[in-house]
């Protein structure tokens, strides 16, 4: 069984940002099984740039969208954006200091920021832009 299960209650509504929350819980899953089998601390450490540079992509990309179509919420939701951001790359750099168990407590900390962001914050977008046309 997968660290981080994907289902459809973590379901959006839309194509897109329902594929790049699919490859934030793989890349979870990934670093997850690369910490706890012993790799090295490079393999860990390229799949931590790989999963923070996806994170804040998946972000541009949300963001790009709701500023077109003019999303109430864009400013509230992109300070969510920035202060997980912060917290991710505060993490990175620490794993880079050397610090030790890093991973597993970032592991917990974005599993459990990413479904309560998608469960509370991305799922008030979905309306708004299925009725932009977006699905």
């Amino acid at each position: 069984m997968a660290f981080f299960e994907w289902n459809d209650s973590l379901s959006v509504g839309i194509t897109e940002f329902d594929a790049h929350h699919k490859r934030l819980v793989e890349l979870i899953n990934n670093l997850h099984d690369e910490n706890s089998g012993g790799h090295s601390r490079i393999v860990v450490g390229n799949t931590l740039l790989a999963l923070s540079n996806y994170v804040i992509y998946h972000f541009l990309a949300e963001e790009d969208v709701m500023h077109r179509h003019h999303y109430p919420d864009y400013e509230p939701h992109r300070q969510e954006h920035i202060a997980l951001t912060e917290k991710t790359l505060g993490f990175v750099a620490a794993f880079h200091r050397g610090a030790e168990d890093i991973t597993s407590e970032l592991l917990n900390f974005l599993v459990a920021w990413l479904k309560n962001h998608i469960m509370t914050v991305d799922k008030k977008y979905q309306g708004f832009l299925n009725n932009k046309g977006m699905h």
